[in-house]
């Protein structure tokens, strides 16, 4: 009997030590806890997730940590030990005090490491919470992040770049924004305005952003992006914008700009991100903004200039590009000043022609900021071109004027005029029957001439001449420019004198016209009311063709064109002679610059060679004559350096042009094409020496861009997080003191149950 009982016991003890530790705990009593806890858990998350936002979501993947207290729970749990012992009871009471030690102990030691675990986790995520007026936080939005690609953004500090701090912040703006929210990336590079919602993508096109000489400043940027932005669907606007917080960045002249666009955007937010430094150091190499440089008697004298920011010793060297590539030393200068100082350096090189006439200055040796440590020029060595001044005789003193502003004596002493101007009277000019050589011939006040001169001279403007013509008081009798073989190809018809006492001034008809053109480029206006003209021909009755450049103020035509085969025929109205009787004008008289500047356009029309740009900057477009022979297609190629930029140009075959957008990329480029003879042109592009000023706007300036919209200003990533997230409350503090009871509880559980 008793060996039958102690079986019996032995075998339900077995069966029973069996159950796994998970069964025992579900047919426990406090399973309705924990089914409490296991419904409860997805509401819990659902209100979380509404509530909560992640400064670092990526740590949350360190929950899957949690499965590691699991794992060591069910290998290191201690498992009932089969013993026989003849007393049931014995074995009854033993089995039920280990079953509740090791329930109570496990469970609960388990929750305390998964918590701490989790409030680890957490901590790193930095959880945010919003409540309250906070909630709009998860609201999706409608963000347009404008980031500066303007080569001040290049400046590199603490290894990296202002660029490739801004592309950092960009990504952890969009990170941080709520699902179902709308994105545009713009960079102060002209660009088109897009939003997209797949995150992926948007943090590619941030990725891609490059440096670019051609920058807008962020008040125009932002001008721009306001009209789609207002377009969008969603309520919630933002802008964000990442910029060095410099002067050229935000300038003054483009405030009221962006105010008169801000007026009808209401509820829009504003951030600004500043990724600049605080107190740069940059030395910068300039050359003056002149679109010629000129040799004298075969030497070019260049004047640049150094901008320094300390007091070492720094040296420039002056470099010329040979016809195989190559860069030849040609000039070094080492200068030493104070910091902040700009010093004046001057280069003397002789040996230029039309080959090799392309240079660069550099400074030696590296700075935080590369672009304007070097500087390229492209010198002017065309040959001058041959004009024909005819007039009465005395023919020095009539042709006088006209020849002083094309070909001053000081420049022909000089060797550095445009035009070689050769004199002829009226008798020697009507037994002339060569003009090869000219490219121009002025006519001053010519009496009427005979038919045989004027077929001649008409055939000589249909092969290309050149033809000017200043009618004056010798334009008598009037009838001889008005005969029917005249009136074929003149211009106009002359019609009578017209005297005005108080003087009439004259007014330009169509600023795009290439003569035209030249005033416009211009720093200031030609004051034409201060040379008044007193006496002109009327003229009327004009050509099919023909076109009005300038009329004079009270709408009578001044200067008239018309185009003749491969020539040009321009008629001004009043003659700039000097005159024994009556003043015809005062064009020539006193300071008159602009007489010369009109004289050298008027000429450069007729040569088919209007004023040509050989320096200018990454902001400009650029504009080219081609000559009375226009090729089918263009080359453009960079041969300063080894970045490789080659392209094909399309001409404007009609006004004999080749026009270029705004080039990104500074340095030394030429443009050719093939033919007979074959065409090339170099041309030097620098980048603005206003667009390397580091030179920085305060806190309040930047902010009064925004009079009416307040402006968020960032520096470093806690401060963005403490105020981009400030609707809620930062649980830092509250997860940490969490996490150190945490660590108190299982250390005392852990010493009570294991020692």
């Amino acid at each position: 009997m008793r060996r039958w009982r102690e079986r019996l016991a032995r075998q339900e003890f077995e069966r029973r030590g069996e159950e796994t530790f998970l069964e025992k705990e579900l047919s426990s009593p406090d399973l309705s806890f924990q089914r409490l806890l296991f419904t409860a858990a997805p509401l819990l998350f659902v209100i979380f997730e509404q509530i909560v936002i992640f400064v670092h979501p990526l740590f949350l993947w360190a929950l899957l940590g949690l499965g590691i207290p699991l794992v060591f729970h069910f290998l290191m749990r201690q498992k009932p030990r089969k013993q026989l012992f003849p007393a049931l009871r014995f074995l009854q009471k033993g089995e039920r005090a280990q079953n509740r030690s090791l329930k109570l102990r496990h469970f609960w030691l388990l929750v305390l490491r998964l918590g701490i675990l989790l409030w680890l986790v957490l901590l790193f995520a930095r959880p945010v919470g919003y409540w309250g007026e906070g909630a709009s936080g998860k609201e999706p939005a409608s963000v347009v992040l404008v980031v500066d690609t303007s080569p001040r953004m290049d400046y590199r500090f603490e290894n990296r770049s202002c660029l490739e701090r801004a592309k950092e912040w960009g990504e952890r703006i969009v990170a941080s924004l709520p699902v179902g929210s709308e994105v545009a990336v713009v960079s102060t590079y002209p660009s088109p305005i897009g939003f997209l919602t797949d995150r992926e993508e948007v943090v590619r096109r941030i990725q891609n952003l490059t440096i670019s000489a051609v920058a807008r400043s962020v008040p125009e940027t932002v001008s721009e992006v306001l009209p789609s932005l207002k377009k969008s669907r969603l309520s919630r606007k933002e802008v964000y914008l990442l910029t060095d917080g410099t002067s050229q960045a935000w300038k003054e002249e483009e405030k009221g700009w962006l105010a008169r666009n801000l007026e009808g955007f209401v509820g829009g937010n504003f951030f600004l991100v500043d990724v600049g430094v605080e107190v740069p150091v940059n030395h910068r190499v300039t050359i003056p903004a002149t679109q010629s440089f000129q040799p004298v008697e075969g030497i070019l004298t260049l004047q640049t200039a150094l901008t320094v920011a300390d007091a070492m010793p720094h040296t420039l060297v002056l470099a010329t590009m040979e016809e195989n590539g190559e860069w030849q030393r040609r000039g070094e200068v080492t200068v030493q000043g104070k910091a902040g100082e700009t010093i004046p350096v001057e280069f003397r090189v002789g040996g230029w022609d039309e080959r090799r006439n392309q240079g660069r200055v550099e400074r030696v040796g590296t700075d935080a900021l590369e672009w304007d440590n070097r500087a390229y020029f492209t010198v002017d060595c065309t040959a001058a071109r041959r004009i024909l001044l005819v007039g009465k005789a005395p023919v020095e003193e009539t042709v006088l004027f006209v020849e002083q502003a094309l070909s001053p004596l000081r420049f022909r002493e000089e060797k550095r005029a445009r035009f070689d101007c050769e004199r002829e009277d009226y008798a020697a000019f009507s037994q002339r029957q060569d003009f090869s050589g000219f490219s121009a011939v002025w006519l001053l006040d010519p009496s009427p001439l005979e038919g045989e001169v004027w077929n001649r001279l008409q055939n000589e403007v249909n092969r290309g001449l050149g033809l000017g013509i200043f009618p004056g008081a010798s334009a008598v009798p009037l009838g001889a420019f008005q005969s029917a073989e005249l009136r074929q190809w003149f211009p106009g018809v002359l019609r009578m004198q017209a005297r005005t006492p108080e003087g009439v001034f004259l007014v330009a008809e169509t600023i795009s016209h290439p003569i035209l053109k030249v005033f416009s480029d211009l720093p200031i206006s030609v004051p034409w009311q201060y040379f008044p003209v007193f006496r002109y021909w009327q003229m009327d009755s004009f050509l099919p063709g023909a076109q009005t450049i300038f009329s004079y103020s009270n709408g009578d035509a001044a200067v008239v064109e018309k185009t003749l085969g491969a020539g040009t025929i321009l008629v001004m109205t009043t003659p700039p002679i000097p005159m024994s009787g009556e003043v015809w004008n005062f064009l020539p008289r006193g300071d008159s610059w602009g007489f010369v500047v009109l004289m050298h356009a008027m000429t450069n029309r007729l040569c088919a060679q209007e004023e040509t740009f050989w320096n200018g900057t990454t902001q400009e477009n650029w504009i080219f004559p081609l000559g009375k022979e226009v090729r089918n297609k263009y080359a453009l190629k960079k041969v300063s350096d080894s970045q490789s930029i080659s392209m094909s140009v399309v001409p404007d075959r009609q006004n004999h042009q080749l026009i270029l957008p705004p080039l990104e990329s500074p340095g030394n480029y030429r443009i050719t094409a093939e033919g007979n003879p074959p065409f090339e042109q170099g041309f030097s592009v620098n980048i603005s020496p206003d667009e390397t000023d580091l030179s920085r706007r305060s806190r309040e300036e930047m902010e009064s861009f925004f009079p009416n919209h307040p402006l968020k200003i960032w520096r470093d990533a806690n401060q963005w997080e403490q105020e981009r997230f400030s609707s809620g409350g930062d649980w830092f503090h509250v997860l940490g003191t969490l996490l150190f009871l945490f660590l108190a509880a299982e250390n005392i559980l852990s010493n009570r149950f294991y020692r």
